[in-house]
């Protein structure tokens, strides 16, 4: 018998004996809810979209994957830390990926025409220029999936010594403590 006719527990088993196919979805009818487009026709038409202050655009929610268009410029000050894998491809000019490896800052620069694929749990910063333009798909996350935000703060001086240079000599020069004196 040939390779696809023969069963093991409901499920075919292809040549390689790597790859199973559940026969219970073979039966059902699926039917293309979006017919293929031009990716390049897209972001024109959305490239309005595609600047600050947000800078992305959702080309489609259906599935398992969020898949978004990113334009610049834009500049994160935070990291983002994802639950799943994110896939970036860099359509028009060069971003870099600010990443958290092991502690040690580091910049990924990613050129135009480039793809990268982003490990779980990797704190990332992706920053990006004017006129660029990328193209990221992440799994959409299980409830019990939560991302986090990451900041880097470097200070030369002491917290405690700056808060207290902010109240004593640099917020009453402003005239900040006015909108606290009572009108009479």
């Amino acid at each position: 018998k040939q390779w696809y006719q023969r069963r093991v527990r409901g499920l075919f088993k292809s040549p390689n004996k790597r790859f199973y196919t559940n026969t219970s979805y073979t039966s059902q009818m699926v039917k293309v809810s979006i017919p293929p487009f031009n990716l390049f026709r897209w972001i024109e038409t959305h490239k309005d979209r595609l600047k600050p202050p947000v800078g992305a655009e959702l080309v489609f929610e259906e599935g398992e994957f969020i898949i978004m268009v990113v334009g610049g410029p834009n500049r994160r000050s935070d990291y983002h830390i994802n639950m799943t894998n994110e896939f970036f491809y860099q359509l028009k000019g060069d971003m870099i990926l600010k990443i958290d490896e092991d502690g040690e800052l580091k910049d990924l620069p990613i050129k135009e025409g480039e793809v990268f694929l982003l490990p779980v749990c990797l704190p990332h910063s992706p920053q990006r220029f004017p006129d660029t333009i990328g193209l990221v798909i992440e799994h959409k996350r299980a409830q019990e999936q939560i991302d986090r935000l990451r900041w880097y703060v470097i200070l030369f001086i002491d917290l405690f010594e700056l808060l207290f240079y902010l109240l004593i000599y640099f917020l009453p020069t402003i005239g900040f403590f006015l909108c606290f004196t009572p009108l009479s």
